[in-house]
C-alpha cells in the first residue's frame, strides 16, 4: 500500500514560483510608473495632440501715436488697454497620425470668464500631422494690459500652463511693456 502524501518539495516550488511572477508583475508596473514620471507642466494635450509653450512674451507693436492718429481702420490694431501676447509652441502628434485644432487653445488673464482665441501666429491654425511628427511656430492673444497672469489651456478638465504677467496701461510712456514670465512650476526657486 502506498501512502497518499502530498510532496511537500512540489507545494514549495509551487509557492515559490507564484512569488516570482507577482514580483515581476509588480517590478514592471513600479518600473513604467518611475518612468513615465509626472506630465510636464508646459504641455496642454488635446487629443492625440500635444501642445509645449517653448516660450512667451509680451510683443510690443505700433501704437495710436506711431501711426499719427490714422488708426481708423487699421486691421488687428492693438489699443493702449490691451497687449498682444505672443506663444511659442511646439505641436506633437502622438503614435497615430492625427489632426490638430490650435484654435482650442485659449489664453486666459486672471479675472476672465473665459479665455482669448488666436488671433495670429506663424503656427496654422488647423493642420496634419503623421505619427510622432512635430511642428513648431507661434500664436499671438490679444489680452487686458492689467498686471493679470496669463495661462494656456484648451478648456475645462485640461492644465493651465503659466505664461505671464502682462504689464499695466497705467505706467510711464517708456515704461508700458514690463511684463514678465509667471513662475515655472517646473523649476524649483
Amino acid at each position: 500500500m502506498s501512502s497518499l502524501r502530498p510532496n511537500p518539495r512540489r507545494g514549495r516550488t509551487i509557492v515559490l514560483a507564484l512569488l516570482v511572477a507577482v514580483g515581476l508583475v509588480l517590478g514592471g508596473w513600479h518600473t513604467r510608473a518611475v518612468l513615465a514620471g509626472p506630465p510636464d507642466p508646459m504641455v496642454v494635450t488635446v487629443g492625440g495632440v500635444s501642445f509645449r509653450v517653448t516660450e512667451a512674451e509680451e510683443v510690443t507693436g505700433l501704437t495710436d501715436a506711431d501711426l499719427g492718429g490714422m488708426s481708423h481702420g487699421v486691421n488687428g490694431l492693438v489699443t493702449s488697454d490691451k497687449a498682444l501676447v505672443r506663444v511659442v509652441l511646439t505641436v506633437t502628434a502622438g503614435d497615430a497620425d492625427t489632426t490638430y485644432d490650435a484654435t482650442s487653445l485659449r489664453a486666459i488673464a486672471s479675472g476672465q470668464p473665459s479665455g482669448s482665441a488666436p488671433v495670429a501666429g506663424s503656427l496654422p491654425v488647423r493642420g496634419r500631422l503623421a505619427a510622432h511628427a512635430h511642428l513648431e511656430g507661434s500664436l499671438s492673444y490679444v489680452l487686458p494690459r492689467d498686471g493679470s497672469r496669463v495661462v494656456l489651456t484648451a478648456g475645462p478638465g485640461t492644465p493651465r500652463v503659466p505664461l505671464l504677467y502682462v504689464s499695466t496701461a497705467s505706467g510711464s510712456p517708456e515704461d508700458t511693456h514690463d511684463s514678465h514670465p509667471a513662475p515655472n512650476p517646473s523649476q524649483k526657486e
